[in-house]
């Protein structure tokens, strides 16, 4: 994985909105999956900066869990 991409599934797991990847990938086949309040709709998708807004990504899970992930966030140590 490069420092500037990530799996949307692992993204989801990481910051606790779903407990697994297998769990968050039932979530998008249901539609309950946001990012940037645009629904996530393939569990393949790959998240890289361009998709951060002013450095931010805005997650969601439903109508009323958030997280905000911050562009440093990503960032793996090697």
């Amino acid at each position: 994985m490069k420092d500037t991409e990530a799996k949307v599934l692992d993204i989801f797991t990481e910051t606790g909105l779903t407990s697994s990847n297998g769990d968050a990938k039932k979530m998008i086949q249901s539609g309950s999956l946001f990012i940037n309040e645009i629904k996530v709709e393939d569990p393949q998708i790959i998240v890289s900066k361009k998709d951060f807004i002013n450095g931010v990504l805005l997650l969601r899970k439903g109508k009323k869990q958030f997280k905000i992930v911050k562009f440093e966030a990503l960032k793996r140590e090697t």
